[in-house]
């Protein structure tokens, strides 16, 4: 993916995130970092996917809309 990002040969990426804030094996921030450091600097767009389909589930922090907040900002 990085030859391709950095090459320009895409317009975009849309990563599926649909990780926890704080998921102990891969955290969702850590994910965007990595990410926003691959696309930075390139004409690539990124478009970051959430999993709004966990809200109200008893996953993590996905009981309440706040979990979909702190991810958008």
């Amino acid at each position: 993916m990085h030859q391709n990002i950095s090459n320009g040969w895409i317009g975009y990426v849309a990563p599926q995130l649909y990780w926890s804030i704080g998921y102990k094996p891969v955290p969702y921030e850590k994910l965007v970092d990595w990410w926003s450091k691959e696309t930075r600097g390139t004409q690539v767009k990124l478009y970051i996917g959430h999993g709004v389909y966990k809200l109200g589930s008893n996953r993590t922090d996905w009981r309440s809309s706040d979990a979909i907040i702190k991810q958008l900002f």
